[in-house]
């Protein structure tokens, strides 16, 4: 395993960890919906593409060859 794929995994930690804490938020607090509604799908984006599993797909690296 590299260097790049133990940082990544970190970051997909603290990107789940900030969803779940954003989304408790949301519940208890009164906040925007909108602007709240966005951060998640951010949070949800960063936390999916930063995964080590989902980059080493024949998938994911069909993707991103050139043509």
């Amino acid at each position: 395993m590299k260097i790049k794929d133990r940082i990544l995994g970190f970051v997909e930690i603290g990107a789940w960890y900030a969803l779940v804490y954003t989304l408790l938020y949301s519940i208890k607090h009164d906040v925007n919906l909108y602007v709240s509604s966005l951060i998640i799908v951010a949070l949800i984006y960063i936390g999916g593409i930063s995964c080590p599993i989902v980059r080493h797909l024949q998938a994911w690296k069909d993707m991103w060859k050139e043509q």
